[in-house]
């Protein structure tokens, strides 16, 4: 059994991620997502919300942090696996530039989980959410008077 795992981990050369660590990285990707994905259905709208799209939410935290990971510190990945996610993202579409704001986050916390940067990662959960609640719940914006 521990063959099969350290075969299953294996670390390319220069890569210094061990078992415990990716998974310590997952979970904090994991967890971000989550709140990510809670404080996006707290402050949406009804009209074009999506329980598939809250779901991608975390997933894409958890993906990305994977890719990061397996990216390390090799540019040819970083350019491979870049130019991969751009075709998917052209595929695509997004109705709304705040759901697009929401993928970003997703992105972005994926990258500093899977970088190592879990304090990054929650606290720029938080601090994003926190905003985002406040801008829906003072209707920031919004044009009062027409």
């Amino acid at each position: 059994m521990d063959g099969i795992l350290t075969t299953i981990f294996a670390q390319p050369p220069g890569v210094e991620v061990g078992v415990g660590d990716f998974l310590l990285r997952l979970l904090v990707a994991w967890l971000a997502g989550q709140a990510i994905g809670w404080f996006y259905s707290w402050s949406h709208g009804v009209l074009s919300y999506s329980q598939n799209f809250v779901q991608a939410l975390v997933l894409l935290s958890m993906v990305v942090c994977v890719i990061m990971c397996v990216v390390g510190d090799s540019l040819a990945r970083a350019f491979g696996l870049g130019a991969a996610l751009a075709i998917v993202r052209f595929r695509t579409p997004v109705k709304d530039a705040r759901d697009t704001v929401f993928l970003f986050l997703s992105v972005a916390v994926g990258m500093a989980a899977g970088a190592g940067m879990l304090g990054v990662a929650m606290t720029g959960t938080v601090v994003m959410g926190v905003a985002a609640l406040y801008l829906h719940w003072t209707g920031f914006g919004s044009r009062s008077g027409e």
